[in-house]
């Protein structure tokens, strides 16, 4: 009964998404809706009235025939209106829900929330369906309304010729429906359960082709294994979701089989009154006619209410996301960068039992330029993912001018810090809005900066969009680009910023960084270990922990460290 009683709020609030999208087209639809669904009874009656007059040999009421003419003109006029309201209904309400998860994103300020495995398949099964999802919910809401509204005046109908027939039909109803939505949940449940086969199942159709593997994909021959693990996934996937369509036809069969042995009855039942003289022939063309829509109408909620129920799932997950509260920044404000204080920062991420940071302290003044090193999985890119504000640590302190960093404004804090990360997101903008982001200012001056000179901030990125697609090092630069152009930073955080770029263009970078950021602090990532000459310190990380903090001359005495150095220059 609660499973029930939520089906109803879902599809409450489904209704108050439509509103919210729509006024005035949910107002129209209300009203045009429920007249669409009366129509065939309307006409029905209408019918029965006119066949009864003929047979009795009466006089014919010409009034009859013209309600039946403007019944049928209705039922034509109606359906193309609600078709193009509903059209524009769901452009209109997908777009409201597109701008509405935009914002929510928004307000995700720790990024450990998208390492949470039921919170990233929540947002998958929104995302991956957004697109046809808010049609169904218009669609099926439609069409239940105008099916529960043609059988309930159906059943009124049917009930002038036979009381316990629509009572009959009723009993046959409801135990179907009930079963139906049981296993309709079931079906729903098994495709989110399933949702990261699904998500192998799509990335191997995109190695297959997407243009960013086409390369490899055809040097190495990766066809044959795409097809084999996709049939693998195939049937793991599709084996349960099979097993649940054949219970829904079994169930279905059975109540369509006792339907219609009900029908049958109830028809040679009037046969026999019509023969008897105790009804008309007019009563029994409205009673068949009836008694068809009624069944048809019955089996049109049932599939349809079905369908609207794994709808209002997918809405239930919506409504979940935008109910989810997430952490909140805190409300001190900060104009500058004065120092960075690291108090035994100790990190995990979620469902890993190893630390990735594991004891760290130390102090950066304002205007020092910091260099980190170390082999790979030492920490270094989680350590500047922490400076950047996106994660928090597990234990200890990140203080920022002596205050704790969630206890300062992240907004405020973000504005101060310009970064290009490892994973730099590619954005197919134009370029100047790939840098900008629609501000106004120098991008010219950026791309100057980042050695993309000759490119101009007019020019639209990937191929997708008909645009000019950037090799590796292009890209790198456009990323470097966004944070040279960022004003008013006091923090540059750059996770192997060089990796993609050639040596003379590495050499540019920095010089151009260290003649930007004077006066500013700077933390690099780097496995080129030229540039650690550049540091006023180098950080030196080993499986998550600080094997020294000091000035490249003084670290070049440590065993550990002067290898490392040293292995770059050896051949």
């Amino acid at each position: 009964m609660k499973k029930f009683k939520s089906y109803f709020l879902l599809l409450f609030e489904g209704l108050r998404t439509f509103a919210k999208a729509s006024k005035w087209g949910t107002f129209i639809l209300v009203i045009l809706v429920p007249i669409e669904a009366l129509v065939p009874t309307g006409i029905i009656f209408s019918i029965q009235k006119v066949t009864t007059e003929l047979t009795k040999g009466s006089a014919f009421s010409m009034s009859w025939g013209i309600f039946w003419a403007v019944l049928l003109l209705i039922s034509n006029i109606i359906p193309p209106a609600t078709t193009a309201i509903s059209g524009y209904l769901t452009d209109v309400l997908i777009a409201n829900i597109n701008q509405k998860l935009i914002e929510k994103s928004s307000e995700i300020k720790n990024l450990e929330v998208f390492e949470d495995a039921e919170f990233y398949n929540d947002v998958e099964t929104v995302r991956s369906e957004l697109s046809w999802r808010p049609v169904n919910l218009i669609v099926f809401t439609l069409s239940n309304v105008r099916y529960i509204i043609s059988l309930l005046s159906l059943l009124i109908l049917l009930f002038n010729y036979t009381w316990w027939l629509p009572l009959a039909i009723i009993i046959v109803l409801v135990p179907q429906s009930l079963i139906h939505y049981r296993i309709q949940q079931e079906a729903f449940e098994t495709l989110v359960t399933r949702r990261p086969e699904a998500r192998k199942m799509n990335y191997l159709l995109e190695i297959a082709l997407n243009r960013d593997y086409a390369k490899e994909a055809r040097l190495f021959n990766v066809f044959n294994f795409l097809k084999k693990r996709y049939w693998t996934l195939f049937y793991s996937v599709h084996k349960e979701e099979n097993r649940v369509r054949l219970r829904q036809f079994g169930i279905a069969l059975a109540f369509i089989i006792v339907s219609s042995l009900v029908s049958a009855f109830s028809f040679i039942y009037l046969i026999f009154q019509v023969r008897s003289g105790t009804l008309s022939v007019g009563i029994i063309v409205g009673f068949a006619s009836s008694l068809v829509a009624a069944i048809s109408a019955s089996n049109g909620l049932v599939e349809e209410s079905d369908l609207l129920y794994d709808t209002l799932m997918w809405l239930e997950k919506y409504l979940k996301l935008m109910k989810r509260s997430f952490d909140k920044s805190g409300n001190i404000k900060i104009s500058e960068i004065n120092q960075i204080k690291l108090e035994n920062i100790m990190f995990f991420y979620p469902n890993e039992k190893r630390a990735s940071l594991c004891g760290i302290s130390l102090e950066i003044k304002k205007g020092e330029k910091i260099a980190i090193v170390g082999q790979n999985g030492s920490g270094k890119s989680t350590l500047l993912k922490l400076l950047a504000d996106l994660f928090v640590p597990t234990k200890g302190k990140i203080l920022i001018n002596n205050v704790d960093l969630r206890e300062i404004k992240q907004e405020l804090y973000w504005e101060k810090v310009a970064p290009v990360f490892q994973d730099f997101s590619k954005f197919k903008f134009s370029i100047g809005d790939s840098i900008s982001f629609g501000k106004m200012g120098e991008v010219e001056k950026a791309l100057d900066f980042s050695g993309l000179a000759e490119f101009t901030s007019e020019i639209q990125l990937g191929k997708e969009f008909a645009g000019t697609d950037l090799s590796g090092g292009q890209w790198q630069k456009l990323a470097i680009a966004r944070a040279f152009y960022k004003e008013n930073v006091e923090l540059y955080l750059f996770d192997e910023a060089n990796s993609a770029l050639d040596v003379q263009s590495e050499k540019q970078l920095y010089r151009k960084l260290m003649e930007l950021a004077s006066g500013k602090t700077v933390i690099w990532i780097t496995h080129r270990m030229t540039s650690v000459k550049l540091a006023d310190k180098v950080l030196y990380l080993k499986n998550g922990r600080v094997l020294g903090f000091d000035s490249h001359e003084n670290l070049l005495k440590n065993n550990d460290y002067a290898s490392l150095y040293q292995e770059q220059f050896d051949d």
